[in-house]
């Protein structure tokens, strides 16, 4: 049989020659992760509850404690509880952090080969769009800590701005996008930033020479504009501080870096 030239199209029509196992019924373990699941997500468990023992568990399910065992560690794994062992160990239903989602969403993204040219242009639909809403909506409550942070940004470039971006203006940076978030009311919002920001900073950080030495511009004005209540204004003014971000990032030659850090 003649092979395929490496340039050929694959035929759309050809099966692929993976072979799979005779399927298994859904286990027992799998069923418990969905009522662990279920209770953290609708408020029922809380992070910092312990778990009942797993002979307890064992017995509340009515399967052996080794399934109990499995389903603990499937969601340890995906981060919703942790598992202490000793004495003085059993399972604790963990603090929610955005690392899962952002790990799984860069790879994604170095799955799907993305710039960083793509990824800033899509940052600045989402997050003017949250300077915006956060000016429609936001309470005295979110000014308080997005004032302290713009304080501590201007504080940061004050000192050392002069020469572009450095590891302490990206962390100031990236807390203040994501209390602007915060400032929306947009839970959706809030976690897509944190892992859109942190997947970012990897393939810029990752990049050598990513950013030129141009003096870094703060962000007051977008507070301004929240604080006002200005939503067109906020919009621009955060389209403007973005659109710095892609000047200081020239160096990285953002029309062909892509995620994992290569041309």
């Amino acid at each position: 049989m003649p092979r395929r030239a490496d340039n050929a199209s694959p035929d759309p029509r050809a099966v692929s020659p993976v072979v799979f196992g005779a399927a298994k019924p859904v286990r027992a373990s799998g069923a418990i992760v969905e009522q662990f699941r279920e209770a953290i997500f609708d408020g029922r468990l809380k992070s910092g509850d312990r778990l009942p023992s797993t002979v307890e568990l064992s017995r509340q399910f009515q399967i052996s404690r080794n399934g109990v065992i499995e389903a603990l560690r499937i969601l340890e794994r995906d981060g919703l509880v942790t598992v202490r062992r000793g004495s003085q160990g059993g399972a604790i239903v963990a603090e929610m952090d955005s690392r899962p989602l952002t790990d799984h969403f860069h790879l994604l993204l170095q799955m799907e080969n993305v710039s960083i040219a793509e990824m800033l242009e899509m940052r600045s639909v989402i997050e003017s769009q949250n300077a915006a809403w956060a000016a429609e909506r936001a309470a005295q409550a979110d000014l308080q800590p997005l004032t302290a942070i713009v304080d501590s940004y201007d504080a940061v470039i004050l000192e050392d701005g002069a020469g572009g971006p450095t590891t302490a203006m990206l962390d100031i940076d990236e807390q203040f996008h994501v209390a602007v978030a915060e400032a929306t009311g947009n839970r959706a919002s809030v976690a897509f930033v944190r892992a859109m920001l942190a997947s970012l900073r990897r393939m810029v950080v990752d990049t050598p020479g990513a950013f030129t030495d141009a003096p870094v511009v703060g962000v007051r004005p977008v507070l301004e504009a929240i604080a006002d209540g200005n939503a067109e204004q906020a919009r621009m003014a955060m389209l403007e501080h973005i659109g710095n971000f892609t000047r200081d990032a020239a160096g990285a030659d953002p029309l062909t870096t892509r995620a994992d850090g290569t041309g």
